[in-house]
């Protein structure tokens, strides 16, 4: 993967390039962003370019030679990746680098340090980094990534040039789910929106929300003033047993938001821009958000969220789920809601 290959970034890039160019690249960046957004991948392209052994150019990688291959697989013996164990970047992790860094890069021109989520040093282990940042090793880059940098001790902000990453556009976060992850288009657009601008965010859900299942839950949400006891134990019974509660309670807030949205743009009566995430049910989002008064639409909201809570205090998640549906058909039927029903 070279530079034209990261979409999204390209003030970023840009930036880098011009300094590769000039011969003026800095010992140490923050690269400031959402995750997911191409930071590590940028970090590992400059790598690549400085050390390519056949470079098309003074501002890119062939992408093809042994040290780009290498680079690319993360097992170059110039490329040093340090990330958080556990949930800290600690001093020993420091340390070890510092040993690394006393020899001159082993294969290559330049020898590249990643830090991911750099924000997570513990006080000793960016205190020690700091030492290195004053006085760096001859041939070596320094690449702080982070979604936080004001966690970061200020000393070893004023040490690095800022380089700010942007969130994706839903376009780019589909294309990418499309071409590199071969997600169908509906999909991909569907993940694209719930990823708020982040590739891995994106994917995250993907791994968690069942997409083949959304058409069945959405349904069960809908009619839910229609159905008896019997239906919702059963339903909450299976869905606890397949350890299913999160990814419907999460399905049925993004719906209860596009409902939301819907209505918005219906109440003013003009062409307002609101990006629905089941955008390819639209039609069936306008015909029942005219079923669902503001009030209905908070109380359901309110009660999903409160789920969510109850499942992260482990509560039982067939009890947490029957008494959820329970308690809004019983709301939905006491405002006099209509049936609903999704096709």
């Amino acid at each position: 993967m070279s530079f034209k290959e990261i979409w999204g970034q390209e003030k970023a890039i840009n930036i880098l390039k011009n300094a590769l160019q000039s011969g003026r690249l800095a010992h140490a960046y923050l690269f400031v962003g959402p995750d997911g957004v191409g930071k590590r991948l940028t970090a590992l392209n400059l790598g690549k370019t400085l050390n390519c052994l056949t470079p098309p150019n003074t501002d890119d990688c062939c992408d093809q030679c042994s040290s780009c291959k290498k680079f690319q697989a993360g097992i170059h013996p110039d490329l040093i990746i340090i990330e958080p164990a556990g949930e800290m970047i600690k001093i020993g992790q420091l340390r070890d680098l510092q040993a690394r860094l006393r020899f001159r890069p082993w294969e290559g021109k330049a020898r590249i340090c990643i830090l991911e989520a750099a924000e997570s040093m513990n006080e000793e282990a960016a205190n020690a980094f700091l030492k290195t940042l004053e006085e760096p090793p001859a041939d070596t880059y320094f690449f702080l990534i982070t979604s936080r940098p004001h966690m970061l001790l200020p000393t070893i902000l004023s040490r690095c040039q800022w380089v700010k990453f942007q969130s994706l556009t839903n376009e780019i976060i589909a294309r990418l789910l499309i071409e590199k992850h071969s997600f169908t288009q509906d999909k991909a657009f569907f993940l694209a929106a719930l990823g708020e601008g982040s590739v891995s965010r994106a994917l995250a859900f993907s791994q968690r929300l069942e997409f083949s299942k959304r058409l069945e839950w959405l349904k069960m949400l809908d009619t839910l003033p229609i159905k008896s006891f019997k239906e919702i134990s059963a339903f909450s019974e299976e869905i606890a047993r397949n350890e299913q509660i999160n990814d419907l309670l999460e399905l049925w807030k993004i719906w209860v938001r596009d409902l939301a949205l819907y209505k918005i743009r219906a109440e003013k009566k003009e062409n307002v821009k609101l990006t629905l995430i089941n955008h390819d049910l639209e039609e069936q989002i306008g015909q029942e958000a005219q079923k669902y008064s503001w009030p209905d639409l908070d109380f359901i909201f309110k009660r999903l969220v409160q789920g969510q809570k109850n499942v992260e205090y482990k509560v039982n998640p067939q009890l947490v789920l029957e008494n959820l549906m329970l308690h809004i058909q019983k709301n939905l039927k006491e405002r006099g809601a209509a049936n609903h029903s999704v096709s």
